[in-house]
């Protein structure tokens, strides 16, 4: 549903006598995720019983061109053909777009997605597409055939109460307006809360789910990030196995740590961090030479030193990507005796950097350049 409400049955509509194919096959597109039987065409087309065996004929030619499946029991689906592999960008209006996943001979932007054919997709998620229309020189459009992965089995929102039944509002417009509460959670309403989803969305139901973390007020002060954190599902800490290995680090750097290494001490190096960072992995030092061009230092802290390739801390800051700042708190990409000492490029400290310096002419230009290390 992804909060487009469900339309009734035989909703008000007059009875026809004609019947257009394409309207009945954008009829059944619409109902992809959970697909459509005669009697449902029936009742919302508010067919008169004259017209029934032109309904018939319509999906039967349908279903011989390959636009239309027709399974057990009169049901009927949209034929799945040009399946296209994507992640769904929704917006708030409903729509989307599908960025696919390998570059698709012929389409060259991503897939617009109608809202009634977006079915039980959420924002992120993995979807196969099926391309309905293509153009030449146009973007392509389609509707989502399937669901492959999800983006995401939790959300966070406020709980409310419509005189009826408990409901999540998620922070996140581009999701469903409501999700379904089944647990027992009225103790929390009003609370910004974090929600595992048990039934995700279909054309005719609320995605449902069950409150599993209560963050707090709307009020409280830290509420901002704290939903921040719950909304974008950064880890919190780190696993036991990546603790124990950045225990094992020693505390300070030996002699053998330092050998067969460059010597930058001597030269003036600053960081290039502002005074409130947290660490230090970036500095310069830049110095004149007799005949007026320049000799520029780069430098970075040399992580890879303690932090062997595959390691669980190498597998985990690969997946983080990045450390994440906050106001008042940093989620580090790394363990704190890492990221904030043995490779923070603290003053008047030695530290092991991997370094490229660089000869300049005096206009700026690279005239030559080494790594070091």
């Amino acid at each position: 549903m992804g909060g487009r409400k469900a339309r009734k049955r035989g909703a008000g509509r007059n009875s026809k006598a004609h019947f257009d194919k394409e309207d009945l096959l954008r009829y059944v597109r619409k109902s992809a995720d959970r697909g459509t039987n005669f009697r449902h065409i029936l009742e919302d087309f508010n067919v008169a019983p004259a017209a029934r065996k032109q309904i018939r004929d319509i999906l039967n030619q349908l279903v011989k061109e390959g636009k239309l499946a027709k399974h057990r029991g009169s049901r009927y689906e949209a034929a799945v053909r040009n399946l296209v592999e994507g992640t769904i960008l929704v917006h708030r209006d409903g729509y989307g777009f599908v960025i696919p996943k390998e570059k698709i001979q012929g389409i060259e932007s991503d897939i617009y997605i109608p809202a009634a054919l977006i079915g039980p997709a959420m924002n992120g998620d993995s979807v196969k597409v099926e391309i309905t229309l293509h153009k030449p020189g146009g973007r392509a459009e389609g509707r989502v055939a399937s669901v492959e992965k999800r983006a995401r089995n939790t959300i966070v929102g406020q709980l409310r109460y419509d005189g009826q039944v408990f409901f999540v509002a998620p922070a996140d417009d581009k999701l469903p307006e409501k999700i379904l509460i089944t647990n027992d959670a009225g103790e929390h309403k009003d609370k910004i809360v974090e929600v595992e989803i048990t039934r995700f969305a279909s054309q005719t139901r609320w995605p449902a789910g069950k409150v599993v973390a209560v963050i707090g007020f709307m009020d409280d002060p830290d509420i901002e990030t704290n939903v921040i954190i719950r909304k974008f599902g950064l880890p919190a800490g780190f696993s036991k196995e990546i603790e124990e290995e950045a225990a094992a680090l020693p505390d300070a750097l030996t002699e053998r740590d330092l050998t067969g290494r460059d010597d930058f001490r001597r030269r003036n190096t600053i960081t290039i961090d502002p005074k409130t960072a947290r660490d230090f992995d970036d500095a310069l030092d830049v110095e004149v030479l007799p005949d007026g061009t320049f000799q520029l230092g780069v430098h970075i802290a040399d992580v890879s030193h303690f932090v062997p390739a595959d390691s669980a801390m190498d597998r985990e800051a690969r997946y983080r990507g990045t450390s994440v700042y906050f106001p008042d708190r940093v989620i580090p990409m790394l363990p704190e005796k890492v990221s904030n000492h043995l490779c923070s490029l603290n003053p008047k400290k030695d530290r092991l950097a991997l370094s490229v310096v660089m000869h300049l002419s005096r206009t700026g230009k690279v005239l030559d350049y080494s790594s070091q290390s």
